[in-house]
C-alpha cells in the first residue's frame, strides 16, 4: 500500500466507483433481497455521485492503489435544527474495498478519511 492511498474523489472516476457501490449492493443482496439493485439502479448510481461531489455536506474519497480504484467512502454531514443540544451529526454512509484488495489497510484509511473530513467540518467549516 502507497504511504497515503486515500485523497478525495474526482469526477473523472465515478464510473468505477458506481462499479464499487454496484457490487456492493450485489454483495448485500446476496444476504437481503430488499438491497436488490432495480433495472437502471447503476446509471442513477452514477448521477447520485455526481451531486454528491458537488454537495458541501458530502465527502467522498477513494482509495488509490497506484491508478486502481481499491475502494471508496461517502461520509454525509447534517447540521442540526436547533431541536436539540446536538450540534451535527455524520455517518459514513457507504464503504467498500475492492475484494481483491482487502486485509491491506484501505478500509481504515477510508474511514480515517471520512472521519478527519467530520472533525474538518465540525470545527473549521
Amino acid at each position: 500500500m502507497t504511504p497515503n492511498p486515500v485523497r478525495p474523489a474526482q469526477r473523472s472516476e465515478v464510473p468505477a466507483i458506481a462499479a464499487l457501490w454496484v457490487a456492493l449492493l450485489e454483495s448485500h443482496a446476496a444476504l437481503d433481497p430488499v438491497f436488490a439493485l432495480r433495472s437502471g439502479a447503476p446509471a442513477a448510481l452514477e448521477a447520485e455521485l455526481r451531486r454528491a461531489l458537488a454537495d458541501a455536506d458530502t465527502a467522498l474519497f477513494v482509495a488509490d492503489a497506484e491508478g486502481f480504484i481499491a475502494g471508496f467512502c461517502a461520509a454525509r454531514f447534517e447540521r442540526s435544527r436547533g431541536l436539540v443540544r446536538e450540534s451535527c451529526r455524520a455517518e459514513i454512509t457507504e464503504l467498500v474495498v475492492e475484494p481483491t484488495a482487502r486485509r491491506r489497510g484501505f478500509g481504515r484509511a477510508l474511514a480515517d478519511a471520512a472521519f478527519s473530513s467530520v472533525i474538518w467540518y465540525l470545527f473549521l467549516a
